[in-house]
């Protein structure tokens, strides 16, 4: 079985690198690990570190120059897929077949046009915020009385027009609420947990939960240590299958997806999560949903059934 996984932050990976000295492609980095994992496709983000000294739309420009070698390169095993029938077409190769996106648009200042440009070069995947506010929403760190701007409701509109895929994670609760309200197509929420659970700022409240599966959306469930459980020694993978269990229980099976978001090959001490410490563990996670009582169609639906599902849903 394959996966689709929802969320990996392999550009902003590899642009960092190259930005630092490094000669890193695709292949030579990550390519070994997803193959072990049997991720046959993956929502690539472009994500800059807010700490970072370099300017947003300069690390963007410099990310879509790494996206475009990557690209043209014959050799390797990342295949950008700019529609769902090559996402289709692609799914049974040994390549991974990858969705070019972008986590946050800051470096888009007040320009709803910039969407257009980086369409041309790939772009079909958008993240409102991280966690700042900027020009068209409000991220988790941002002004809780603050949401979607009037630029923000247009930026919607033409992402939705364009057939581009819409990712509600890092907003806030107003933010979430005022997307869904302007929305005309399913939405996504890429990488959070469930709320009740473990009642991070960046999970999901059964509310939320429920109104993502009404409008025929998905839910990445992720393995970021923090977002499940906020006792440190019960961030393991049987808690990561009760969030996703937790998920089925309220939104039903068709909206858990799973976006893992993994940060082994960015921070130097990353933890992880017990027993399922990066991409290469994902046959643990089939092990554990069955032990859950998952049946085997059910685990295929997570797994990358229901992703491609709703990408088509959107257009793309």
């Amino acid at each position: 079985m394959k996966f689709f996984d929802l969320h990996a932050d392999i550009f902003y990976d590899l642009t960092n690198r190259r930005l630092n000295g490094h000669d890193d492609t695709f292949n030579s980095r990550h390519y070994a690990k997803m193959k072990t994992g049997h991720i046959g496709g993956a929502i690539f983000v472009v994500w800059n570190d807010i700490q970072s000294k370099i300017q947003p739309a300069d690390f963007l420009n410099h990310a879509f120059d790494q996206i475009q070698r990557e690209m043209h390169d014959p050799s390797t095993h990342m295949k950008v897929v700019l529609d769902s029938c090559a996402l289709n077409e692609k799914w049974y190769d040994d390549d991974v077949s990858v969705i070019v996106g972008i986590e946050g648009i800051e470096a888009f200042g007040d320009s709803i046009m910039l969407l257009d440009d980086y369409y041309e070069k790939g772009l079909r995947h958008v993240g409102l915020t991280w966690n700042e506010q900027n020009a068209f929403a409000t991220g988790v760190n941002g002004d809780s009385g603050r949401g979607l701007t009037l630029l923000g409701r247009k930026m919607v509109l033409k992402i939705q027009d364009r057939n581009m895929i819409l990712d509600l994670a890092h907003l806030n609760e107003r933010s979430f609420w005022d997307v869904l309200r302007c929305s005309c197509k399913p939405i996504m929420v890429s990488h959070s947990n469930a709320y009740a659970l473990c009642p991070h700022k960046r999970n999901l409240k059964d509310e939320q939960i429920k109104a993502v599966s009404a409008q025929g959306g998905i839910i990445g469930v992720t393995s970021v240590g923090s977002f499940l459980s906020q006792d440190m020694s019960n961030r393991n993978l049987e808690v990561f299958v009760e969030h996703i269990a937790h998920m089925v229980d309220v939104g039903g099976i068709e909206t858990v997806a799973l976006g893992f978001d993994f940060c082994d090959y960015i921070h130097e001490n990353y933890m992880g999560v017990e027993d399922f410490e990066d991409v290469s563990k994902t046959m643990n996670l089939i092990r554990a949903l069955s032990k859950k009582g998952f049946t085997p169609p059910e685990i295929e639906k997570m797994a990358y059934g229901n992703a491609f599902r709703f990408i088509k849903s959107t257009g793309f």
